[in-house]
């Protein structure tokens, strides 16, 4: 049987995500270096490295905010209760118990409810 690739999340939330990733790890690494922890880089190229990831990280997050609004997967953020009993005796003690998880769903369907 021929294996076929699923993809869960939009392009944008993939893009979004990993890109927030690398400037993470990135500000990690040269905040490690300007304490004096690694000694791989030299206190100015961190520097200047850090600045650049942190400026670029909040572009990232002003251009998210501005995604999200436009495009209306802001609704995704939304908090309901429906399901929430269920969610809650989960995360209590079922999860110990090798229960199904309560929210389940095939793959392929979307979890934004302005998708559904």
């Amino acid at each position: 049987m021929a294996e076929r690739s699923v993809k869960v999340f939009p392009r944008f939330e993939r893009f979004w995500h990993w890109t927030q990733v690398v400037l993470v790890f990135t500000l990690l690494f040269t905040g490690m270096e300007l304490s004096g922890l690694l000694g791989a880089l030299g206190f100015g190229a961190a520097l200047n490295l850090h600045v650049i990831a942190a400026l670029v990280l909040i572009v990232l997050w002003v251009f998210a905010i501005f995604w999200h609004l436009t495009t209306g997967t802001w609704v995704h953020y939304l908090p309901t209760l429906r399901g929430l009993p269920r969610v809650a005796r989960f995360y209590a003690g079922a999860s110990f118990w090798a229960s199904p998880t309560p929210t389940a769903r095939p793959i392929g369907a979307s979890t934004t409810r302005c998708r559904r």
